[in-house]
């Protein structure tokens, strides 16, 4: 019964959930509509903002306040920035009462560009360099990537070649020197006297046959002399006449590739491939075979022998011998090589067709790069037979000359990374880098090398990093090891650097490193932060003599929606008391801050915040779809109602069903999932519980049954969870006086009304015979329809039918009170009948069997505790059967009381 009771829960609330809850007079004059008292009557003390002194009248200094001559001013700061700043003449205050481009237009007479040099927004414009997939050796070094270990990755050479190559296709020019043989097509064109076109293709006997001429034999004729054969034969027969003479299709033939090769074996191949185009049919030499010694075999004979690495650096050109059938090519292991490793311009692995030296080797390398450290280089090299050592060897012409043996490997360093003697500066100077060092280079010289200083320099402290000969003993822990440092920082002052004081315009050293911090670094920035109804709200730099109005010209002036009786700063001050900050809040009219100044546009203090208040938008947009003559969002005032929504869409449509109109709220549709979420919740809980209940039964009937029931409950909360409520508000639009009436609700943002067509039908679905809808006649009721669909079937919950009216509102036989359904209710157009299924509940004869199973337990009980008290023989029950047996023991007593029940 848990189960059943749970289900016809769950089933009502998804029902009452989706359509939301009819709006009543008492429900809006309830005290939730109310406003207490209290919060009528509530206020806030307002204090004045207290008076500061207005430094804005000081004469403003530039970062430099020395004066030592021209030839020391910094030439990365501007010469009409040096003397001071006078404010602008026009005042700032009126801001709020200008247009933007007013303003654009005041600013413009008034503004002063200063070019603040690295600016890192200036720096972002800047185009950058697409990234790279793969940076050259040689791209590397010119960027200053050096390794002082040269790179022992090291790839045979030559082998790529064959690579990316394929077949060759049989187009092209045909070379002079190819023979012709059986399969060839020749393409003959006759014009002048007669005109002819032949296409003849070479017999197998070495001929061609033109008519009226006859056979022609052209078998083993070299190209270049085919015109000349085929002309001599015409003019035995033709006069005045042009001959053109080519090949078309070229014959196949078969040749032999052995060897160390990627696939080999006999290949067929275009009749007019050479070499190459043999071996890159085969995918080429393995690197385990030689490109130094290939063999060309005809005849049985050796042909000749192919060097490849000639072709392969750019010496010659490619061979460009033709192949014959017949013809074997032979690739034997490669032979003796050698390695050249690191800053040359073409490092690998090289195969020697005979002893190189020193200077040979380095040239198949490609030679050296001007990068390359060339005093000495090392050679490795297996020591008789026992492992690998190096030796460091002169790049002298003596040495050049020496013999390079097989397995050995070349290596060769990078000059020195380290540009010395140098000197760096970096920070705010006009072009930061590292400079050339030179003996007696001071700070000032420096700066001036660099191009000055920029305009946020801070001239009070400077550092210079110098690397010095004796470490120093740093202790990281107390008592612990220290740490030894080769270098020490000493702190200038670059004003007085600049005057040519030599206590700090110190002389430099080779590797000095001169460090200049921007001033908002180095000193601690005042801030104020401004909030709420301006354009670009944040925090900004606090200077002398600012006040709201500039912060709120910072901050490219206020909104729109601005609300200018008030506005509210909040300031930190020092409780004295217990030592700790604390804020104070105060307001004041930013209307009169704006325009009148003075003592009513209060001076700011680091850490203030500003905050400008924002009216509240009071207009409404809803929306309005179906049977209206102009569908759409409209947008009202505060106190719209639903009427007004109706008639700004022109009224309805002479078809619109204004009484199953669905009215949705976004407010509403959130508490309803919300609400939903708990339930489905709940109900998990509810039906675990009851799956543990009847498994404890005993009954395994029962609990296959639970697990169905609850595998159906998980089902109906997979589905409460994925459905999302629409936020229906039922209202009863056929009231008379609706417009009057609080059903006519206030509108509010994101409000939709949906007007239907008018629908003629009513429905009846669920466990009935037939579901299916009917015209909906005057005085249908509800048993009538159940009759049109042949009743109800015996899986029906006959208690549980309701109606779910056109309006929202739901209609249930298991209601109590005024609104129950009636059998004899009528039905209207759009209502739909729903009988619901009945849920699994347990049997009398299980609810029995669970009695008596407790019955016959006690009786157990009872047995064992008179047997313990007193020594009995036997104690028996009796009982007499239908069939005349007669049954004793506990079993006797269960089947006497199970046949007076079936009595």
């Amino acid at each position: 019964m848990k189960i059943s009771i749970i289900l016809s829960t769950v089933t009502t609330a998804m029902i009452a959930i989706g359509c939301s809850t009819p709006q009543t007079p008492s429900s809006q004059e309830g005290n939730g509509r109310q406003v207490p008292a209290w919060a009528v009557a509530i206020s806030e003390p307002v204090e004045l903002i207290p008076a500061s002194e207005d430094l804005s009248s000081h004469e403003v200094t530039s970062p430099s306040s020395f004066s030592s001559g021209s030839n020391v001013t910094p030439r990365g700061l501007p010469r009409d920035l040096t003397g001071p700043v006078s404010r602008p003449a026009s005042n700032l205050r009126d801001t709020a009462s200008l247009s933007r481009s007013q303003q654009s237009a005041r600013n413009a007479d008034h503004r002063v560009i200063v070019n603040i040099h690295r600016d890192e927004s200036n720096a972002a414009s800047e185009p950058t360099l697409a990234p790279e997939a793969f940076v050259a050796p040689l791209e590397r070094l010119y960027r200053g990537e050096y390794e002082r270990n040269a790179s022992r990755n090291l790839v045979q050479f030559g082998y790529d070649y064959f690579q990316n190559q394929h077949t060759p296709a049989a187009s092209g020019p045909v070379p002079a020197d190819y023979r012709l043989g059986a399969g060839d097509e020749i393409l003959i064109a006759v014009t002048g006297s007669f005109e002819a076109y032949y296409r003849l293709e070479v017999s197998r006997e070495g001929t061609v046959v033109i008519p009226d001429v006859g056979a022609i034999p052209v078998a083993d004729l070299r190209y270049d002399q085919l015109a000349d054969t085929i002309d001599l034969a015409l003019k035995q027969v033709r006069k005045g006449y042009q001959l053109s003479v080519s090949l078309g299709r070229i014959r196949s033939i078969r040749v032999h590739v052995v060897g160390e090769v990627a696939r080999p074996g006999m290949i067929e191949i275009s009749a007019r491939a050479n070499i190459l185009d043999v071996l890159a049919s085969v995918g080429g030499p393995k690197k385990t075979g030689s490109l130094r010694n290939i063999s060309w075999k005809r005849d049985g004979r050796a042909e000749t022998s192919i060097d490849l690495y000639d072709f392969l650096v750019g010496v010659e050109e490619p061979p460009r011998n033709v192949v014959l059938a017949g013809d074997v090519i032979h690739v034997p292991p490669i032979g003796k090589t050698i390695g050249v490793a690191g800053y040359v311009q073409r490092p690998g692995i090289y195969e020697m067709s005979e002893v190189v030296n020193l200077d040979e080797a380095l040239r198949l390398a490609g030679g050296t790069t001007p990068f390359t450290f060339t005093p000495y280089l090392q050679i490795e090299r297996t020591s008789e037979g026992r492992g690998r050592e190096t030796v460091d060897v002169l790049l002298d012409d003596a040495s050049r000359q020496r013999l390079i043996h097989d397995g050995e490997i070349l290596i060769i360093g990078a000059v020195d990374d380290r540009l010395q003697p140098i000197v760096q500066v970096s920070g705010e100077v006009v072009r930061p880098g590292e400079f050339q060092y030179r003996s007696g280079l001071r700070v000032s010289e420096l700066i001036t090398l660099a191009d000055g200083l920029t305009i946020d320099a801070f001239l009070p402290q400077a550092f210079i990093s110098r690397q010095v000969g004796t470490p120093g003993s740093i202790e990281l822990v107390a008592g612990r090891k220290s740490l030894a440092s080769s270098r020490r920082v000493i702190v200038v002052d670059l004003e007085k650097a600049l005057a040519q004081d030599a206590a700090h315009d110190l002389e430099l050293l080779p590797l000095d490193h001169l460090s200049i911090r921007p001033r908002s670094s180095a000193t601690v920035s005042p801030i104020v932060e401004i909030m709420g109804a301006v354009q670009k709200p944040g925090a900004y730099e606090l200077t002398v003599g600012l006040r709201v109005s500039e912060l709120i010209a910072l901050a490219d002036n206020v909104t729109p929606d601005v609300y200018y009786d008030e506005a509210e700063l909040i300031r930190r001050v020092n409780d004295d008391s217990d030592n700790h900050l604390d804020v104070k809040r105060y307001r004041f009219n930013l209307r009169d801050a704006l325009d009148l100044g003075g003592k009513h546009d209060p001076l700011l203090k680091n850490g203030d915040r500003l905050v400008i208040r924002k009216m509240r938008k009071a207009e409404i947009k809803a929306r309005i779809e179906g049977q209206v003559r102009f569908p759409g969002e409209y947008v009202f005032p505060a106190d719209a109602k639903i009427t007004d929504l109706i008639a700004a869409a022109g009224g309805l449509a002479d078809n619109a069903d204004l009484r199953a109109a669905v009215f949705s709220r976004e407010s509403v549709k959130q508490l309803q999932n919300s609400r939903f979420n708990h339930l489905s919740e709940r109900t998990q809980r509810l039906f675990e519980d009851s799956l543990r209940s009847m498994v404890q039964s005993g009954r395994p009937q029962e609990g296959l049954a639970a697990k169905l029931a609850l595998q159906d409950t998980e089902q109906l909360v997979d589905r409460m969870r994925r459905q999302d409520s629409n936020g229906r508000i039922v209202i009863p639009f056929n009231t008379p006086d609706f417009p009057s009436s609080p059903y006519n609700l206030a509108l509010e943002p994101g409000d939709r009304l949906v007007v239907p067509r008018r629908q003629e039908t009513v429905a009846v679905i669920g466990c009935v015979f037939t579901p299916n809808s009917f015209v909906a006649e005057d005085g249908l009721t509800v048993m009538q329809a159940l009759d049109r669909v042949g009743g109800t079937t015996d899986l029906a919950d006959q208690d549980q039918v309701y109606v779910i009216r056109a309006d929202g509102n739901v209609e249930s036989l298991a209601q109590k009170g005024q609104n129950q359904l009636r059998l004899s209710a009528r039905l209207h157009p759009g209502d739909v009948v729903l009988v619901p299924r009945e849920a699994p509940s347990r049997t009398f004869g299980a609810e029995l069997a669970d009695t008596l199973m407790i019955a016959r337990r006690a009786a157990e009980l009872g047995l064992i505790a008179t047997q313990i008290g007193e020594p009995v023989n036997d104690f028996n029950f009796s009982s007499i059967s239908d069939s005349g047996h007669r049954n004793t023991g506990i079993n006797a007593y269960q089947e006497a009381i199970l046949e007076k029940t079936r009595r």
